[in-house]
């Protein structure tokens, strides 16, 4: 008798059990509220960069134990890995991130966020909110320079010291002082534009540079058919 398809929503739970049995520290960046049973788009997950090869190959394994034998797909580009599998209801896509960045360039201190990660239920844990806000607005300002009326009643209201101290903590290294008020401005205002700039030197990363143009172009690729594994 063949095995039923499953929903999405087992096949998420199954890959969250694995991460956790596997001990990998990971959080859920956003749009978690319904989850494990409803969500968006995507489900987005951060994982230390040193666990990215084994967060990726755990949440592959899982979801391909519950596939009932359907075609699983993988993408590999620079600090991201993502699986993703037709279920009976839906497409689930796990994408999996060890560095939050723009193009090659790191915005933020995966580490820092991890530290701070709180318990949302036993499958998974969020960011800390105050983090979790001020990356959703780094997000968005880098991506649209400015940020979805999705997000507004989310990132109103946050305390101001706050804000200026974890925004510091998670970006001081990697954005320039102006990209830190804007981002602190966003927790205040969230109808803000602009583009948070990065600290002078961190485009010139060569190396990182290098490796995500040559995976920049990486599309889905069927599980079955991957030799090898490319590094982050």
């Amino acid at each position: 008798m063949a095995a039923s398809i499953p929903t999405a929503s087992d096949a998420l739970i199954a890959a969250l059990k694995a991460l956790n049995a596997a001990n990998l520290p990971f959080v859920v960046l956003r749009n978690h509220e319904g989850l494990p049973h409803h969500w968006s788009n995507d489900v987005d997950i951060l994982v230390e960069p040193v666990a990215l090869e084994e967060a990726h190959k755990t949440v592959l394994d899982a979801v391909q134990k519950n596939s009932a034998n359907r075609p699983i797909d993988v993408m590999r580009r620079l600090n991201f890995r993502a699986t993703r599998l037709s279920c009976a209801d839906r497409v689930l896509q796990v994408d999996l991130y060890s560095l939050l960045s723009k193009a090659w360039v790191t915005y933020a201190d995966t580490m820092r966020i991890l530290e701070a990660r709180q318990s949302a239920n036993s499958l998974f844990a969020v960011p800390e909110p105050t983090h979790e806000a001020l990356l959703i607005a780094a997000k968005e300002l880098f991506s649209y320079r400015e940020i979805r009326k999705r997000y507004h009643a989310q990132l109103a209201g946050f305390d101001a010291a706050k804000a200026e101290a974890a925004a510091e903590s998670v970006f001081g290294p990697y954005v320039s002082s102006s990209g830190l008020s804007l981002l602190i401005e966003a927790l205040k205002d969230p109808t803000v534009r602009g583009y948070p700039g990065l600290r002078l030197g961190r485009q010139m990363d060569v190396v990182s540079a290098v490796r995500w143009a040559a995976l920049r172009r990486n599309g889905w690729i069927a599980q079955a058919s991957i030799k090898g594994t490319v590094r982050s």
